[in-house]
């Protein structure tokens, strides 16, 4: 029996394997990275992003996909929201911007930050109207081929 990729209903604006390779060094200036570096993986895997663009009336969405393939199979990672903006009826206007970052050391246990901020916006002008910004962190550990959200403590007092 062959397993097969299965089917994903992605819709990327770009499809650049390259851009979040992990084979690639990502923690070097640009002046000194050659050709010749050695494949680097995370966690034994090479994991690449896809950016999938959906939405519908009155909203638009941008999410990145974090994938590997193992043995034929696709296996996705993490999935995290990079950009959406909604319209809501009545006139509001709200966006969620996040993005994420890797901190990949020798350890095989890789940490994936993930942060995101909502605001409402000005409908007109499509700025961020004062006093009105959310922002939240979601850290998570590499376990099993996949990013799983830790459970992490707030600061006494909050």
């Amino acid at each position: 029996m062959i397993d097969l990729i299965p089917e994903e209903e992605w819709n990327p604006p770009r499809l650049q394997l390259d851009h979040w390779d992990f084979t690639r060094e990502v923690n070097r200036s640009e002046i000194d990275k050659n050709d010749d570096t050695e494949l680097r993986l995370l966690a034994e895997k090479r994991v690449f992003e896809t950016i999938q663009h959906t939405g519908g009336s009155g909203i638009c969405i941008y999410e990145a996909n974090l994938w590997y393939l193992d043995k034929g199979r696709l296996v996705k990672t993490w999935e995290g929201l990079l950009r959406e903006t909604v319209s809501m009826p009545g006139g509001q206007l709200f966006q969620t911007v996040g993005s994420y970052q890797i901190l990949h050391d020798d350890s095989e246990k890789p940490l994936l930050y993930y942060w995101h901020t909502q605001q409402e916006l000005n409908p007109d002008t499509g700025e961020p109207l004062p006093g009105k910004l959310e922002t939240s962190l979601q850290i998570y550990r590499w376990e099993n081929g996949v990013f799983v959200p830790m459970n992490v403590e707030k600061p006494s007092g909050q």
